[in-house]
């Protein structure tokens, strides 16, 4: 039989992603709460064993996975709730690194890579919309760190519990490994100082190995090792937001906390040590725990750049809060040294030693529901607008292959050369609610391209209560965008699109016939507007300036001059006097763009029972916006 402490210290230092993390990015916890998304959500739980349940009592098989585990209880919190997901696949393992999501684990557990294990369970194409995951202590090795700071004799696990008599400390040798040294690990796994050809795992294709080392991230299956896919923990995070998520799904990459509680929280009988660990170990391995938290929070933020796609849940803080370390002053929720998956439930088994145990695996689920909670799943993304499946009838002048197109990072290219590419590409996207139902609406400006004077002059929107696409007419059955029809070109640049205060904004360039210049020689920017299954041109000022023409004819109507003065352009007060002593009336009438080019607006004030019209430019004076009598009568 294995004595105890070979067992504990082979399977730690395989098993034992022990140090925790701070917090930092995102909150632990949310107390935003959502509706339950429209759509079904695929569900995938990854990681190492403080992501399998390791040491939670009952896990089961090689990887000690239990359904109590926080990727799994929080998928099925929110189905408890009424939100739909499926699948849910679980692939967290015990023992395994970031390096195993894509490569088969050293020696073979029958499982493959992660992802083919998620495949096999039913995650279709291997992307999910909820990913979550922790990695990191194992591809740092804390098992060489925890080796030297356990128990010598196997008598001493029972004795080295929280609470046990101080004396017991003695027998325990102290962490032999440098506090430095520990830190440029933690700090190599954001910023590798060096490319390998092996992976950070000893048993990785030519053997080779350093806590320096960049992670092979995908192993191509070729001879030759510059075909693999290395890099950072920073380039892992997004590698998996790019390829392993939906177009609008989230990585939650979850952290760990630190084993022990401050030593200041420690009670008396702890005075030299706690669950077998001495006092200035303890110390040293939390402000590990502090620096490993901060890397990892660091490493989301650099892949993420700001995009809100990789969303960071620190158990540091979230243990920290309450004190839940060992020898804290809260519930532990953590194991100390643990001997067996729980009774009756088979042989003995002490890999769950230091690992999150059911009560911390529980608190972890539900702040990792309040976030998922907190993310508009109905909401269209960016990223969603670039990956888009485009109908045949979309462009089908350039004769493109039959069926729907499906883009990539906003193209979908048919003929590509040096000097020509036909198929479609995206120009400019925008997010925002642009019907008030809460959710982003997405628009895009989208190009047919043909290699011959190409121009991006198409614009849809993609509406997110039934994902259907709308396309906004720009100059097309629109005169007022085309005052020159005799010499302007049906033709039309989206160069910018926009979404706020609930309209669509798009900067448009023109070209014209006979310009020396060439083209596009004009400018302009169009409001619109969703109406029903189409758009509608609006505009922002219009609609302001209208506002303030119905004030101004208030104001007329009252007869009061100060009122008035307020309102229209300085020096024009006196223009005002003839309507004001005759005690004409008026009411707002409607604004309109006459040279949309020009930008010339006007608005007028409707008589009442006069018969003429005051008409008005609303211009910029340095008070504010205010009205300039154009003509005291009709256009």
């Amino acid at each position: 039989m294995t004595p105890i402490r070979s067992r504990l210290i082979i399977v730690l230092c395989l098993t034992l992603a022990a140090l925790g993390v701070r917090a930092g990015g995102a909150a632990a916890t949310s107390t935003a709460a959502t509706e339950s998304p429209t759509r079904t959500l695929s569900w995938h739980s990854a990681g190492d064993s403080y992501s399998s349940g390791e040491g939670v009592s009952g896990n089961k098989g090689d990887c000690a996975q239990s359904d109590k585990a926080y990727g799994p209880f929080a998928a099925s919190k929110l189905s408890s709730e009424g939100w739909t997901i499926s699948p849910v696949v679980f692939t967290a393992c015990t023992g395994h690194l970031a390096e195993d999501f894509l490569n088969r684990y050293p020696g073979g557990d029958g499982k493959g890579t992660m992802i083919e294990w998620a495949e096999e369970q039913g995650l279709d194409g291997g992307r999910s919309d909820v990913l979550t995951l922790s990695f990191g202590g194992n591809d740092i090795g804390f098992g060489d760190v925890i080796k030297s700071c356990l128990p010598i004799a196997e008598w001493t696990v029972g004795a080295l519990a929280p609470g046990a008599p101080a004396a017991a400390s003695l027998l325990v040798g102290g962490c032999d490994d440098a506090e430095n040294d520990l830190r440029a690990r933690i700090d190599a796994l954001v910023t590798p100082t060096r490319r390998c050809t092996g992976g950070r795992h000893g048993d990785r294709r030519d053997g080779s190995f350093g806590w320096d080392c960049d992670l092979l991230l995908d192993d191509r299956g070729t001879a030759q090792t510059s075909d693999d896919r290395r890099g950072s923990l920073v380039d892992f995070y997004r590698l998996l937001s790019d390829e392993h998520l939906t177009a609008n799904g989230r990585l939650y990459v979850v952290g760990y906390p630190t084993l022990f509680a401050p030593v200041q929280d420690w009670r008396a009988w702890n005075a030299f040590g706690c669950a077998g660990v001495r006092r200035g170990d303890a110390e040293k391995l939390f402000r590990l725990s502090e620096h490993f938290n901060a890397k990892l929070l660091e490493a989301v933020q650099l892949a993420d750049e700001g995009r809100g796609r990789i969303v960071y849940l620190s158990r540091f803080d979230l243990f920290r809060a309450g004190s839940h370390e060992l020898c804290g002053n809260g519930q532990d929720w953590i194991n100390a040294l643990s001997t067996n998956r729980g009774p009756g439930l088979g042989l003995p088994r002490v890999e769950g030693s230091f690992h999150v145990n059911g009560a911390g695996h529980k608190a972890t689920g539900d702040a990792l529901a309040d976030l998922v909670r907190a993310t508009d799943w109905d909401a269209v993304t960016e990223g969603e607008l670039l990956n888009l499946t485009l109908p045949n009838s979309i462009c089908g002048g350039l004769e493109l292959p039959p069926g729907d197109h499906r883009l990539r990072n906003g193209s979908y290219a048919v003929e590509a050369g040096s000097t020509m590419e036909r198929g479609i590409h995206i120009g400019d996207t925008t997010v925002g609610d642009l019907d008030g139902d809460g959710s982003a609406d997405g628009a895009f400006s989208l190009m047919c391209a043909n290699g011959v004077a190409d121009h991006t002059d198409m614009v849809l929107v993609l509406r997110a209560s039934d994902r259907r696409l709308v396309d906004v007419t720009l100059t097309r059955d629109q005169p007022e965008l085309d005052p020159f029809d005799q010499r302007q070109e049906d033709l039309v640049d989206a160069t910018a699109v926009r979404i706020a205060d609930g309209q669509l904004q798009v900067d448009m360039t023109w070209a014209f016939m006979n310009d020396a210049l060439c083209c596009p020689t004009a400018e302009a920017t169009g409001y619109y507007a969703l109406d029903g299954d189409g758009t509608r041109r609006v505009d922002l000022y219009l609609e302001n300036d209208q506002t303030r023409t119905a004030l101004l004819a208030e104001a007329v109507n009252s007869g009061d001059r100060g009122r008035v003065a307020a309102l229209v352009v300085p020096g024009e007060e006196d223009l005002w006097d003839e309507f004001l002593d005759r005690g004409d009336r008026f009411r707002g009438g409607d604004c309109v763009v006459k040279d949309i080019l020009d930008d010339f607006r006007y608005c007028w004030l409707e008589p009442d029972p006069a018969a003429y019209r005051v008409v008005v430019s609303w211009i910029e004076v340095s008070a504010g916006r205010r009205a300039s009598i154009i003509v005291g009568g009709d256009l």
